[in-house]
């Protein structure tokens, strides 16, 4: 048996060197010691480390590691690094970092990116006599047994916090001793290990010096940045001068005289993520995450009305210092890249610090006392009477059944204390509580009480509990004016946190009450708690900008560069609330009526809404029409029973700066689909549920649900409104209003905008409005986080969903796919297509920890400078959709949040009747999940170190990947609808760059789309992307990715027609497949057998016409189906084959011919057949023409709309449709779509003998018609290179390299360059040509193949490779994006379009190591060598046979793994790059050499010997390490790499082949 630790070393070898791309970068990581069996923090500046055993330099030219500072300095020990892996050291003990547990790339400090240069200042102490002690017997020595099972520690994640030990008095440290422990430390998220020589500390950040209970740093980081610290007396604080600090009193104190070898104390394994308050000396936090609301939501500590001064007006409490900060941390340099972040406008001074024409002062007011007097009962205000209400009104603990101002009357508050308890408040005159210019300080508190009930009469119509202004009125609410209502972080809060640093200056104040929303991708409750957290300011800094609360942070709230969470205040001068209710039955308040007028702001209302009770809301414009003088501002709902802020029947109003927290039901909310013209804007929408069961359904088919009619009272789960099943931040019913500056937290969806055919509710009767044809009147500076999850499909924009009114009034909404065309209009009531068209536009707008960014079922939708961080796909986008100026981002630097684990994408391309473009879009941080394994090149696998990972340990290369597509249906086959433009890749592996799944169907075969610069794909051309399929393969300039396993073809190749994707449908007559289903002529097939595989309904193939010399025997052929649809390349022909023979009558639609292309199409039939087509247009009575047969076929190329022609045995058409019908397209930044039209018919009826089926019989002809047009003619090698080798045929394995591209090259020509070892630098040469390359040592030259000769492959130290599309390694980060790059990755090169007169190049093996960052370039006029990467003599599939549908090889591999036996027994086929091929045996001559395609060892430490036993090791068989064992595969490793002699012997040696030999079919990548 082998051990883990001695496996790792050796995987190390084999595999690659490290998870490090180049020397002294990202070394900020946890490292495994063999001496202590635990983890040790270690951070990293250049080549200097700072570790607890001291500072440490790395000399890069011999990997040697020395001590500079601490115990091992002083002992004289010195450690040799790697792989930059693993340090032995030479006291014994060994570090090992093969755990794979980077640590966050941020340096301790927040420093500056670029390093501080500093020279270490030396310890001023003595030097120390500690020698460190060699490792007792039994621990482990290296390489020799496997490490602790709890060890070690991975790197913290943002949410983790310190495990509370328990309580224990501090130990005071006395003279600088027993300081060997591990600290928390509140700016990281866990502990960290200090150690101590006398009054010198040792930590991750550097060396420090203890005087007295002062702090100095004396190397590293904080040195570099001048950070200095205090010790508290009982000397277990530190306060550092940025702001962190370092605490012992959760009782980690260390043994006295520990040495530092053997750290005392050592968290076995990673903290808990979420505990329920954090080790700190503050007292414990009570708060909790806020729960589902099925009764009343619980109410946290602290007070929202501040008290009120019992001598007179309200005082602003005076905040009590925060802890000076002479050297405050930075804050985050910047708050987004693309999207601007909207700041709701400052209101001005003189709102908020003065008052002026208050209402307490006007004339004619009588007292309450006088005209009233009363405290309790029903009271009615006389009539024409103005009635002051003040502190001295009414008695303690007023309670009234009823308070009403008739509409002669007005009732003023003054600003005074006041507080009473009312069951109905009714308004019909003025109720004025301050006014614009003169805000009320109070605090005022009024709470609505009473049981449920479902009577209106208490509110004169409106319902009880709760406060109605009547048609009318004039409600006038304004409390004290605070600014901002909300405010984003500045730097991240982390768990144990008791601070905020926030973007803008606040005027809040101590004992008010604020929100941190959730920075975790869902806040659904579903899987862990929502991460919201509510606390009571303890302390505002005198700028307004640092906010301390009287308890920690529980969770982490993340604050990067990508996204900032909020920051909101809860609390207000003006209260109105309900009470905790367990029905859910609320206060609510409204004003009704388009001649009253409402103006509340400052008001906080909680406990408000009555569940599924219509028209009851915290927040209510009812029925108001047009009210530009109206509007809710500054106001807060919290804790609601039923929605937030209501706008219903009403227009031209204003709903600004608002926040809402923890609301039942659909929150912000447009009620009825008549809304238009209104403004919503800056408005915050945090922790939003459904009532009853969140809607779920498929993925399209969504959920159906009803309004519940109960005369016995609705139960929990009904929904009176059944769109609560969804319940969004903010809904709209008409999306015809202006969204400005909004945040959606949480939430089933953050923006919903439900198709309604028609109004709802109160105006279902009103005819002249579609409300789902309205389009966007304005949506910009939009925030959505954490949300979209409820649902498979579900997105943080959610355009989709319809909501009907049934026959009988009631309500039904189903949440899937419903489309809408949004429109103009021209006049009231005319018709949906009449309507001018016109788009969504969402633009600005910044999308986080979401599951689809955009989820848009429409007609058409462009999403215009965006930001998309963390979300699961950017977007599933319906009809004609333009997505551009966007970063997709599928890693943020929110490490802690989980999101790593969920399944990412970039974008998914539609499969049928859409447009999508996408240009402009920087994609970053695509990786392969990390699942601590090792991955198998080119297969799907992964070798585990850990078993908990995954599924039978599987992670799957189609994870994480950009593009992707729709593969699951066959009645569905993509036309041309999908094209790119101007893409840039930032630290992503190439092989996830395109995900394609091969299936039995048509949306599998038909996947395309067109490159239209070749960013994309990496080709620097434009570039036609075509599925696995040899249809695809149109010529020899064509080649195949195995990389992503799709064809790649130039698409404006010289000296021939522009390529461009065609689509045609074919129709015979009841074609009908074994399965019995119907046939194309009237119908589809949908007969499958696992959800892909439609084969039952095959009926043919269609081939490229080209069958000959040029690409061997093979037909490029593709399978048909009974569902109508082809899709492929122009400018060649088709050739189609009906398995039940010549079909005697036959439709062709030229669907998608793009003007100035052709498709030509052939099929034979029995010789005398005779012919009658014609055409004609479905939707008139136009092109009904009858073709003629033409003389020859230079007669039909030069008539194609007019004529036909039969050669005797072959029948052409050319499917083209006429001139004035040519296809529209859609275009946009750069990238074109096509439009497709099914109505053009061409009809041929044949007269020959058929079948009762309608098939006459014939045989295939042996040979398809020869077609050479799509090709361009091919190039003259250059001197000393070999000519280009014919198309590739089946899935060809890789062949030559590309030559890496000089950065500096010129279009067109080669620029001589120096050439990186293990590469071939481009010679020098005429523009438009190519010079023959100089090998570099140990490679072969071009054209050739040196048996035996290794490949080298560039050292670790050299600068990172520009390589060519497809050299670089599966799982290597690739970056094109013109942007700074992060520290540690190379400067990116923008690609630039390849010569035209670039030879032919096959699929190219990789040269690059896994881990290293590499910055791709544009592919220059290089001559294709015959060496593969890493491997001697890789070689190319053979040629199937004439017979042999390459459809039905690849289906028989289609469940077997790589390598596997295939076909019939004795055949001797094995799956070869995922097709079924005959191979040659290994010791045959022109043998592939054995070593399979799924490990191409980059061995740059190890050199030939470690090649060589790799290749001993095993690698002959067709096995994968899941299947042998890991074990043994690791013991095949360890033998062959101790056994096996440094030279390469010729026996060890594959033959060497012509280039004329057929060749096994290899795959190398790394």
């Amino acid at each position: 048996m082998v051990s883990t630790t001695r496996a790792v070393a050796v995987l190390a070898l084999c595999v690659a060197p490290g998870v490090y791309g180049s020397p002294c970068q990202d070394m900020e990581a946890t490292w495994y010691d063999s001496a202590t069996g635990s983890g040790i923090q270690v951070w990293e500046d250049g080549c200097t480390l700072y570790s607890p055993y001291g500072q440490l330099s790395v000399s890069v030219s011999d990997s040697s590691v020395s001590a500079l500072t601490g115990d091992w300095a002083a002992a004289g020990v010195t450690g040799v690094l790697t792989g930059w892996t693993f340090i032995a050291w030479s006291n014994g003990n060994t570090w090992s970092q093969a755990w794979n547990t980077p640590a966050p790339g941020a340096s301790p400090t927040r420093a500056p990116a670029t390093p501080v240069p500093r020279t270490p200042a030396p310890s001023t102490n003595a030097p120390h006599t500690r020698i460190p002690t060699t490792p007792p017997p039994a621990t482990p020595a290296p390489n020799t047994a496997a490490p602790p099972t709890n060890a070690p520690l991975t790197a913290a994640p943002e949410t983790a916090v310190p495990v509370a030990l328990p309580a224990a008095t501090p130990t005071p440290w006395a003279n600088c001793d027993t300081l060997e422990a591990v600290w928390y430390d509140s700016g990281r998220s866990g502990g960290i290990q200090v150690w101590e020589d006398g009054c010198t500390l040792y930590s991750p950040y550097g060396q420090a010096r203890v005087t007295g209970q002062s702090v100095a740093a004396l190397t590293g980081d904080w040195a570099a940045t001048g950070v200095t610290g205090a010790l508290d007396d009982l000397r277990t604080v530190f306060t550092w001068s940025n702001g962190i600090t370092w605490s012992r009193a959760w009782g980690t104190d260390a043994p006295n005289g520990a040495p530092p070898t053997q750290p005392p104390v050592v968290l076995a394994t990673e903290p808990p993520a979420r505990v329920t308050s954090a080790p700190t000396t503050d007292s414990p936090d009570t708060m909790v995450p806020i729960a589902p609301t099925t009764g009343a939501p619980p109410t946290p500590p602290g007070t929202t009305i501040p008290p009120a001064s019992p001598s007179g007006p309200f005082q602003t409490p005076v905040s009590p210092s925060i802890p000076a900060e002479t050297n405050p941390p930075p804050t985050i340099s910047r708050y987004s890249e693309r999207v601007d972040l909207l700041v709701a406008p400052h209101p001005g001074d003189a709102v908020m610090t003065t008052q002026t024409s208050c209402p307490w002062d006007g004339s004619g007011l009588s007292a309450w006392e006088t005209v009233v007097g009363a405290s309790s009962g029903t009271v009615t205000l006389p009539a024409n009477t103005r009635v002051l209400l003040s502190a001295s009104s009414l008695a303690a603990g007023a309670r009234f059944e009823k308070i009403e101002v008739p509409a002669t009357s007005a009732l003023v508050f003054a600003d005074e204390e006041i507080s009473f308890s009312v069951k109905a408040f009714v308004v019909a005159g003025e109720l004025l509580i301050g006014s614009p210019t003169c805000r009320v300080e109070g605090p005022i508190r009024i709470t609505f009480f009473g049981s449920k009930s479902d009577g209106d009469t208490p509110l004169n119509g409106y319902g009880t509990k709760g406060f109605a202004g009547l048609p009318g009125s004039k409600v006038d609410i304004f409390g004290r004016r605070f600014y901002p209502t909300w405010s984003r972080l500045a730097r991240i809060v982390r768990a144990g946190a008791d601070r905020a640093y926030l973007q803008e200056a606040v005027n809040w104040y101590p004992g008010q009450e604020i929100l941190l929303t959730t920075t975790i991708p869902d806040d659904t409750d579903l899987g862990q708690p929502n991460q919201n957290e509510v606390r009571v300011i303890r302390a505002v800094s005198a700028d307004g900008k640092v906010v301390q609360f009287t308890e920690p942070a529980t969770y982490t709230h993340y604050a990067g560069a990508e996204y900032q969470g909020e920051v909101a205040l809860l609390s207000r001068h003006v209260m109105l609330e309900g009470e905790p209710d367990a029905d859910g039955f609320g206060g609510h308040l409204l004003v009704a009526g388009s001649n009253s007028r409402a103006r509340i702001a400052g008001v906080a209302t909680r406990y408000m809404g009555q569940t599924n009770v219509m028209a009851r809301y915290p927040l209510h414009m009812h029925l108001m029409e047009n009210q530009p003088d109206s509007y809710f501002s500054d106001n807060t709902m919290r804790d609601t029973y039923f929605r937030c802020l209501v706008i219903h029947g009403t227009h031209r109003t204003l709903a600004t700066e608002n926040v809402a927290f923890n609301a039942t039901g659909n929150c912000y909310y447009i009620e009825d689909g008549v809304e238009e013209d209104n403004t919503v804007s800056h408005n915050l929408a945090a922790y939003v549920k459904t009532i009853g069961k969140p809607a779920e359904g498929s993925a399209q088919g969504g959920e159906q649900f009803y309004e519940a009619v109960n005369p016995g009272g609705l139960t929990s789960g009904d929904t009176v409104q059944p769109a609560d099943h969804s319940a969004a931040g903010f809904y709209f019913s008409n999306a015809y209003n202006r969204i400005i500056g909004n945040v959606a937290s949480g939430g089933w969806s953050g923006f919903g905008f439900p198709g309604l055919p028609k109004p709802i509710g109160v105006y279902a009767s009103k005819t002249d409005l579609e409300p789902q044809g309205r389009p966007l009147l304005e949506f910009r500076g939009n925030v959505v986080h954490s949300s979209g999850w409820y649902w498979g499909s579900g997105g943080c924009i959610y355009i989709g969903g319809q909501l009907t009114t049934e026959s009988d009034g009631t309500l039904a909404y189903n949440s899937g796919r419903f489309s809408r065309h949004t429109r103009v209009e021209k006049e009231p009531g005319i018709a949906d297509w009449e309507g001018t068209p016109v788009v969504q536009v969402f633009e600005n707008t910044l999308l986080y920890g979401c599951n689809k960014g955009v989820l848009h079922w429409g007609n058409r939708v462009e999403i215009v400078t965006a930001e998309m961080h963390d979300v699961a796909r950017a977007g599933t986008l319906f009809g004609e959709v333009w997505l551009t100026d966007a970063i997709v981002n599928g890693a943020s630097g929110n490490v802690g949040a989980g999101f790593a684990s969920k399944h990412h994408d970039g974008f998914q391309f539609y499969d049928v009747s859409v447009k999508s473009v996408v240009t402009n879009i920087e994609f970053r941080n695509y990786r392969r999940s990390d699942c601590r394994g090792v991955a198998i090149p080119g297969t799907t696998d992964w070798v585990q170190s850990d078993e908990t990972c995954g599924v039978d340990g599987n992670v799957f290369i189609h994870n994480n990947a950009i593009w992707s597509g729709l593969y699951h249906s066959d009645e569905y086959k993509p036309e041309h609808i999908s094209a790119v433009n101007k893409i840039t890749y930032t630290n992503v592996d190439t092989d996830l760059v395109i995900s394609f799944k091969r299936a039995r169907n048509g949306a599998s075969r038909m996947f395309n789309f067109i490159d239209f610069d070749g960013s994309a794909t990496l080709e620097g051309r434009p570039t036609i992307v075509g599925s696995d399929v040899d249809f695809w393969n149109v010529c020899d300039d064509c080649r195949f990715s195995s990389d992503w396993q799709v064809w790649l073809c130039p698409k404006a190749p010289p000296g021939i027609p522009e390529r461009h994707i065609a689509h045609i449908k074919v129709l015979t007559p009841d074609i009908t497949p074994a399965n019995g289903g119907v046939g194309q002529w009237f119908g589809g097939c949908t007969t499958f057998v696992d959800g892909t595989d439609y084969s039952a309904c095959n009926v043919g193939h269609v081939a490229l016409w080209g069958h000959g010399p040029r690409f061997g025997d093979a037909k490029r052929s593709m399978i048909i189906t009974s569902n109508a649809g082809i899709t492929g390349i122009t400018g060649t022909g088709w050739w189609m084959w009906f398995d039940g023979g010549a079909p005697k009558k036959w439709q062709v639609r030229p669907a998608q011919v793009p003007a100035g292309s052709v498709v030509r199409l052939a099929t034979n039939y029995p010789s005398g057949t005779t012919f009658a087509v014609r055409t004609w247009y479905l939707y008139n009575g136009e092109h009904n023409n009858d073709l003629t047969l033409a003389a020859s076929l230079d007669d039909l190329w030069a008539n194609p709309r007019e004529k036909y022609y039969f050669d005797g045995t072959t029948l052409y058409l050319v499917p083209m449709m006429p001139v004035s019908l040519t296809n529209g397209y859609y275009e946009k930044g750069g990238a074109r779509v096509y439009d497709v039209d099914n109505a053009f018919i061409i009809e041929a009826v044949a007269d020959c003998a058929a079948d009762s089926r309608g098939f006459c019989t014939v045989k295939p002809l042996d040979t398809v018609p020869s077609s050479t047009e799509a090709c361009p003619a091919r190039p003259t090698a250059a001197p000393g290179t070999a000519a280009p080798a014919a198309a590739q045929t089946g899935a060809p394995a890789s062949a030559a390299p590309r030559t890496a591209a000089p950065a500096t090259a010129a279009p067109s020509t080669a620029a001589p360059a120096t050439a990186a070892p293990g590469t071939s630098a481009p010679g020098t040469g005429a523009p438009g040509t190519t010079a023959p390359a100089t090998p570099a040592p140990g490679t072969a030259a071009p054209g050739t193949s040196a048996p035996g000769a290794p490949v080298t492959t560039a050292p670790a130290t050299s600068a990172p490779m520009t390589t060519a599309p497809d050299t670089v390694a599966p799982g290597t980060p690739v970056t094109t994006a013109p942007a700074t790059p992060a520290p540690g990755t190379a400067a990116p090169i923008t690609a630039a379009p390849a010569p035209a007169t670039s030879a032919p190049v096959t699929d190219a093996p990789d040269t690059v190591p896994p881990g290293a960052p590499v910055t791709t370039a544009p592919a220059t006029s290089a001559p294709a060598t015959d060496a593969p990467s890493g491997v001697v003599n890789s070689t190319e599939a053979p040629v199937p046979s004439p017979e042999e549908s390459d459809e039905e090889a690849r289906t028989a591999c289609l469940s077997l793994s790589e390598g596997a036996s295939c076909g019939s027994a004795g055949e001797g086929k094995q799956c070869l790059s995922g097709v079924c091929r005959a191979t040659e045996r290994a010791d045959e001559p022109g043998g592939g050499g054995g070593v399979e395609s799924w490990v191409v060892p980059v061995l740059v430490a190890a050199g030939l010997a470690v090649l060589a036993a790799c290749a001993a090791a095993g690698y002959t068989l067709a096995q994968k390490p899941k299947e042998i064992g890991f074990n043994e595969f690791m013991e095949r490793i360890e033998n062959a790499s101790s056994s096996y002699s440094p030279a390469l012997s010729p026996a060890a040696t594959p033959t060497a082949m012509s280039p004329s030999e057929t060749r096994s079919p290899m795959k190398f990548q790394v």
